[in-house]
C-alpha cells in the first residue's frame, strides 16, 4: 500500500480505541459509532459525545459531512452531501441501547432509508468482545443483512492492542443483485498515551484487496480530539473532531509535563455566594419583590455544596495543582455547611498546597473562620475583620400582640419546646437560657477551635483576640490576622510577579470534575447511592422552592423520592440529607412511614438509609431521621428538639378592636373547639394538652424504636428530649447521633454497608428529580444577609409557622431561631 506521507502527518484522533464515527466492528462499537454500526453499544455508559466528520469521496468527487451526537443511551446522526438541504439530509439515524443482563447489551436503530437494525453485544471479560447486528431494509423485497464480529485484547485484557474480525452477509448490495459476503479484519494500537492508530479492511470473501484498507489515526486532548480516515482509493477520506463529557487519556498531559516541568499550576477562584444542599435550579423568572420588614430577593451566585466540595477535593488530589488564590467576597451558609467547607480547605492545605486570599471588603465573623486557613491574607487599608464572637438574639412579639389584642394560644410538652415563645413571652425563659447557653457554647467552642487550629494558636490566645475584636487598621497585622495591605491593583501586580516566577494560573470555572473514560470492556461495578435532599420546613403536599433551594419540604415530594429510590433496583443505598427545623407533625409522620418501609417493611426492596444532617435537623427534621440505619451529623449541627407543640394565634380580640364581630350557631358539643373567633375554654385547652402528650409519647417511641440502642429507652430519652436542642457534638453523647461527619462521611458509611471500600468510586443519583421551571411553584427568595441566619429569615420563619398552624396542626417544630450578630 502506498499511502502518502502527508496523509499520515495530517492524521489526528479518532476516539478511545476505535473510529468515533466510521467504526470498524460490531464488537467494539460502544461510542458514537454505535448509532449506526451496533446500537447495542449505546447501552454502555459513555455519557455525552459529539462528532463532526467532513469527508471526500474520490468516486463522485463530492464532499460530505457527517455528524453524530450521543446523550447517555440515545443517539442520532446525520449525513449531508454537497447538494442536500438542511432539513433534508441524505441520511440520518436514530438509535437506542440498554443493558439487559450483566455484560450483555441490546439496541435498536432506524434510518431515513427505512433500514431497521437490532444489535447485541456480549463482553464476558476484558479479553474478548462479541457483537451481532441484524438489519432489515423495509421495502417490497424485505432484504436482510447480518454482521457478526469478535474482538480480542491479547495483552492482559488492556486496550493497548485490539485485533478482530467481522463477517457480513448483505442482501441489498448496491453494485449487483447477488448477496455480498465480506471479511472485515482490523487492528488497533494504543501504545502512546492519547494517540491511536488503527487499520481495517473491507474485503470480499474470495479475495483480499489491499486497496480497500483504511488507516485511522487520532489524538486526544482531555475532552476533545481530532481524527482522520484515509485509504489508497481516497474513498470517504476525511478529517474530523469530537467532544465528550468523559475525560480521556490525553497527549497534552505529557506535553504539559514537558513544557511546564519547572512551573507550578495554581487555581484562581471567586468566593462569593450562597451555599445550598440541592442542585441549583434554573428558573425562567426571578420574583425578587422587596417588601419592607419582609423578605427580599437574593440575586447573588448560588452554589451546590456537594459539587463545590467535590471540585475542591479533585484539586486536592491532583498532583499538578500547587495552590489556590481566592478572591473573597462573602459566603452565605450556616455553621455546619461552613464546617464542611472548612474541612475541604483544610484537606487542600494539608496536602502541601498553598492558599492565598484577597478580600476587597474585609471579612465577617464566620468568614474569618474559613479564611483563617490561608497561608496569606491581603486586603486594603480601609477594610476590617469583624471578629468579635457571637451575639445571639431572638425577636419577641408579645408586646405588639398585647397592643393589638392578639392572643397566641400554644401548648408545648415542656418549656424547652419554645417555638411559640416569640409570641407568648417578652424574653427568654430560664429553661431556654439554660439549654441555649449550652448549645451555643458548644458552637462557639468549635468556632474557636477551628481558628486556633488554622493559625496554630492556643485556645486562650484565640479567645483573647476575639474578645478584643473587631479589628481595623494596623491591629489586623499586629494580631497576625492578615499578611498585609494591598489595594486590588497592587494585589494584581503581586499575582503577576508570581506568574513571572513560572506560576501558571487556571480559572476555577474552567476546571471540570469529569468522570474518566472507562477503557475496559467490563463495566466496573460502582456503588450507586441515592441522595434525597430533605430541605425546608416540613409541610403537607409538594415541596416548594426556587433557585435558592426548597423553602418547604412537602411530604408528597419526599415520600415519592424515597419510594422511587427504594424501588430502583440499581440503587444500593440511600443518603437522606436533612436541612430542616421540622414543621407539620402529620407530614413528618408520613415521611417517617416511607423510611420505615425502606429499612424494615418492604422486604423485597429493603435498603440501608443513612441520615446526613446539615445545618439543622431538629424536631420534625429529627423525627424523619430517627428511623435511619445510621445518623451522621456535623459537630455544629443543631438537632434534637424531640417534642411537640400545637396551637394557634387567636385574632378575635384584634378583630373586635377594629370593629369586626362574630356570631355562631353550634351543632355538636365541640364543633367550635378550634375556632379562631373565640379563646379556648379550660376544657378545650385540657383536651389539647392531652392530645399533645399523646403525640409526644408517639415521638419518643418512634425514636427509641428507630435508634435501636440498648442505652436509650423512653425514660432516658425524655431526659434529653422534651424539646431540648443539641449540637451534633453533644447529641452523640446522648445516643441521638451515631457519627460525626459530613455528607461524604455518610456516603462512605453507605458504601461500607453495601460491601464496598471507601476508595471505590460511587455513582450519585439525586432526588427529588428536577421537574424544571414551574411558575406556580416559584416562591419569593429568602432574605439573607452576610451575617447568616441559622435557618430562615425571622419574618419568613413567622410566616412558615403561621402557615402550618393555620390548619390547626400538631407541630414537630424547632423551638427557636437565632441569628449570629
Amino acid at each position: 500500500m502506498k499511502y502518502k506521507l502527508q496523509t499520515l502527518i495530517l492524521t489526528f484522533n479518532l476516539l478511545w480505541t476505535q473510529n468515533m464515527f466510521d467504526g470498524y466492528s460490531v464488537s467494539t462499537s460502544d461510542n458514537v459509532d454505535a448509532i449506526y454500526l451496533n446500537p447495542a453499544g449505546l447501552g454502555i455508559d459513555r455519557q455525552i459525545s459529539t462528532v463532526f466528520f467532513p469527508s471526500m469521496s474520490n468516486e463522485k468527487s463530492s464532499f460530505s459531512i457527517k455528524t453524530a451526537n450521543r446523550y447517555k443511551n440515545f443517539g442520532f446522526s446525520t449525513h449531508y452531501n454537497e447538494k442536500d438541504k438542511f432539513f433534508n439530509p441524505t441520511d440520518f439515524h436514530l438509535a437506542f441501547g440498554s443493558k439487559v443482563f450483566n455484560n450483555t447489551y441490546a439496541g435498536f436503530s432506524w434510518n431515513k432509508n427505512k433500514i431497521y437494525a437490532f444489535g447485541l453485544l456480549y463482553r464476558p471479560n476484558n479479553f474478548i468482545s462479541s457483537g451481532l447486528k441484524i438489519g432489515k431494509y423495509n421495502n417490497k423485497e424485505k432484504k436482510l443483512s447480518i454482521r457478526h464480529g469478535i474482538a480480542i485484547r491479547p495483552y492482559k485484557g488492556q486496550n493497548f492492542i485490539t485485533i478482530g474480525l467481522d463477517t457480513e452477509y448483505n442482501e441489498y448490495n448496491e453494485n449487483n443483485n447477488s448477496p455480498d459476503y465480506q471479511l472485515l479484519p482490523f487492528l488497533n494500537i494504543n501504545l502512546l498515551q492519547g494517540f491511536n492508530f488503527s487499520i481495517n479492511s473491507v474485503s470480499d470473501f474470495r479475495k483480499i484487496n489491499f486497496e480497500d484498507f483504511y488507516i485511522n489515526m487520532s489524538i486526544n486532548f482531555d475532552q476533545f480530539g481530532f481524527f482522520t480516515k484515509s485509504n489508497n482509493n481516497k474513498k470517504n477520506n476525511g478529517f474530523g473532531f469530537y467532544r465528550t463529557k468523559s475525560k480521556l487519556r490525553s497527549v497534552n498531559t505529557k506535553i504539559n509535563d514537558i513544557i511546564n516541568k519547572n512551573s507550578q499550576t495554581w487555581i484562581r477562584m471567586n468566593m462569593e455566594g450562597m451555599f445550598i444542599e440541592e442542585p441549583v435550579k434554573k428558573q425562567g423568572f426571578s420574583f425578587n419583590i422587596n417588601i419592607p420588614f419582609f423578605n427580599s430577593g437574593f440575586n447573588g451566585p448560588v452554589i451546590q455544596l456537594r459539587k463545590w466540595i467535590e471540585k475542591l477535593d479533585a484539586l486536592t488530589n491532583d498532583d499538578k495543582i500547587d495552590g489556590i488564590i481566592i478572591d473573597w467576597n462573602y459566603v452565605i451558609a450556616g455553621f455546619s455547611k461552613r464546617q464542611e467547607i472548612y474541612n475541604a480547605l483544610k484537606r487542600f492545605k494539608n496536602s502541601g498546597k498553598k492558599i492565598i486570599i484577597y478580600s476587597t471588603y474585609g471579612l465577617t465573623n464566620l468568614d474569618f473562620y474559613l479564611a483563617s486557613l490561608a497561608n496569606q491574607i491581603y486586603m486594603h487599608e480601609d477594610a476590617a475583620i469583624d471578629l468579635k464572637g457571637f451575639n445571639v438574639e431572638r425577636t419577641f412579639y408579645k408586646g405588639l400582640f398585647d397592643t393589638l389584642g392578639i392572643v397566641p394560644e400554644f401548648v408545648a410538652i415542656t418549656p424547652y419546646k419554645s417555638a411559640g415563645d416569640s409570641y407568648t413571652r417578652k424574653d427568654f425563659s430560664p429553661e431556654v437560657k439554660e439549654n441555649t447557653g449550652r448549645l451555643y457554647e458548644s458552637i462557639y467552642n468549635q468556632f474557636i477551635e477551628g481558628i486556633s487550629n488554622s493559625k496554630n494558636w492556643d485556645i486562650n490566645k484565640t479567645k483573647s483576640i476575639i474578645d478584643n475584636g473587631p479589628y481595623f487598621n494596623d491591629a489586623m497585622i499586629e494580631q497576625g490576622l492578615i499578611t498585609g495591605y494591598l489595594y486590588p491593583d497592587e494585589f494584581e501586580d503581586y499575582v503577576n510577579k508570581l506568574n513571572n516566577e513560572k506560576i501558571i494560573f487556571k480559572n476555577w470555572d474552567d476546571f471540570n470534575v469529569n468522570q474518566n473514560y472507562q477503557y475496559s470492556w467490563i463495566e466496573k461495578r460502582k456503588p450507586k447511592i441515592a441522595i434525597i435532599y430533605a430541605v425546608g420546613a416540613i409541610m403537607p403536599g409538594e415541596s416548594y422552592g426556587n433557585r435558592l433551594g426548597s423553602t418547604t419540604m412537602g411530604d408528597v415530594t419526599i415520600r415519592n423520592a424515597i419510594k422511587d429510590a427504594r424501588e430502583d433496583e440499581s440503587i444500593d443505598a440511600i443518603v437522606l440529607r436533612i436541612d430542616s427545623p421540622g414543621g407539620s407533625g402529620s407530614a413528618s409522620d408520613l415521611i417517617w412511614r416511607e423510611i420505615f418501609k425502606t429499612t424494615d417493611e418492604d422486604t423485597t426492596n429493603i435498603k440501608p438509609i443513612i441520615a446526613s444532617m446539615s445545618d439543622v435537623a431538629a424536631s420534625g427534621g429529627y423525627y424523619i431521621a430517627c428511623q435511619a440505619d445510621t445518623i451522621v451529623a456535623y459537630p455544629g449541627t443543631i438537632t434534637g428538639s424531640i417534642g411537640v407543640i400545637g396551637g394557634r394565634i387567636n385574632l378575635s380580640g384584634f378583630m373586635e378592636k377594629i370593629g369586626i364581630s362574630y356570631d355562631r350557631m353550634v351543632f355538636g358539643e365541640n364543633a367550635a373547639w378550634l375556632s379562631g373567633s373565640k379563646l379556648w375554654t379550660d376544657n378545650e385547652r385540657g383536651r389539647f394538652e392531652k392530645l399533645i402528650t399523646e403525640f409526644y409519647g408517639k415521638f419518643l417511641n418512634k425514636v427509641v424504636s428507630g435508634r435501636n440502642n440498648y442505652e436509650l429507652d423512653s425514660l432516658k430519652l425524655d431526659s434529653v428530649a422534651g424539646g431540648r436542642v443539641w449540637t451534633g457534638e453533644d447529641a452523640i453523647l446522648h445516643n441521638l447521633v451515631d457519627e460525626l461527619g459530613g455528607l461524604y462521611d455518610a456516603i462512605g458509611i453507605a458504601k461500607k454497608i453495601v460491601g464496598f471500600s471507601s476508595k471505590d468510586e460511587v455513582e450519585i443519583v439525586e432526588f427529588p428529580k428536577d421537574e424544571g421551571f414551574n411558575i406556580f411553584k416559584t416562591v419569593t427568595a429568602l432574605n439573607t444577609n452576610k451575617e447568616i441566619s441559622y435557618t430562615f429569615n425571622e419574618h419568613q420563619e413567622l410566616l412558615n409557622l403561621l402557615e402550618i398552624i393555620d390548619s390547626d396542626e400538631i407541630l414537630y417544630y424547632m423551638p427557636y431561631k437565632f441569628e449570629f450578630k
